[in-house]
């Protein structure tokens, strides 16, 4: 979702084969200051709680997907999306 809102991602330009330097990216958005400037372009509140939430889970956790849904609708309403509302490329 946030690549989509904000048409890209912290680590997007590295080559594939850089995995350290995207570990230590994906570590920098865990922070205060790498999280603002991930969700710079998104929903900050409810996108926040989301990543805590994620950020939270172990690899072999169930995720609670009625709360994620909840949180992206709360997010669409807060900002005044519709879910009928064609994306930007169908206009």
């Amino acid at each position: 979702m946030v690549e989509l809102l904000s048409g890209f991602l912290p680590w997007s330009d590295f080559h594939h084969d850089a995995v350290n330097e995207v570990r230590a990216m994906k570590e920098h958005v865990q922070t205060t200051e790498g999280s603002t400037m991930m969700l710079q372009f998104c929903p900050r509140v409810e996108f926040r709680r989301l990543q805590k939430y994620l950020d939270g889970l172990k690899f072999h956790s169930q995720p609670d997907y009625t709360f994620i849904a909840e949180m992206l609708q709360l997010a669409m309403k807060n900002n005044n999306v519709k879910m009928d509302e064609p994306y930007d490329w169908e206009e």
